[in-house]
């Protein structure tokens, strides 16, 4: 069974990093970058953020069906 306070901490997770990924589109949208080579890292930071994002949806709905189906038996 997940702790209560592990999903609490996994939407202020999501929320942290749906703030940086915003903050990283504006600064793409921008053009605030200086350098291919920074524009580079952004896209980067942006690609492992939005899978890391993803890795945690899916480890909440894990878990939420490990609760759901202990709950039934």
């Amino acid at each position: 069974m997940i702790e209560s306070s592990t999903l609490v901490d996994s939407h202020y997770l999501k929320k942290e990093l749906a703030n940086e990924l915003e903050n990283i589109k504006n600064s793409l949208a921008s053009g605030s970058c200086t350098s291919y080579d920074e524009y580079r890292y952004l896209v980067g930071v942006l690609d492992g953020i939005t899978k890391l994002t993803g890795m945690i949806q899916d480890l909440e709905k894990k878990y939420l069906k490990d609760d759901f189906e202990d709950a039934e038996r």
